[in-house]
């Protein structure tokens, strides 16, 4: 119904501009659809046991813990 809408007001550039409109709500759809769910195992989701790793490493290191535990081979990255 959008191309109806705006015929009367844009005229000839109504297929532009609806296109342009559609483009920008489909990207928004799919950028939804990525971060909708940041605790998984996806590359682009949360590393959530590194950040616990990383944590349990720093409060033993600072109690004065000997034994830690070892990295994981992926590096947190920001």
């Amino acid at each position: 119904m959008l191309p109806f809408g705006l015929v009367v007001d844009v005229g000839m550039v109504t297929s532009l501009v609806v296109l342009f409109l559609s483009y920008a709500f489909l990207g928004l759809d799919a950028i939804g659809g990525e971060i909708e769910d940041p605790f998984g195992s996806d590359p682009n989701d949360l590393p959530l046991s590194q950040f616990t790793r990383m944590i349990e490493m720093n409060l033993r290191q600072r109690l004065g813990e000997t034994d830690l535990p070892t990295t994981t081979s992926r590096s947190i990255t920001y």
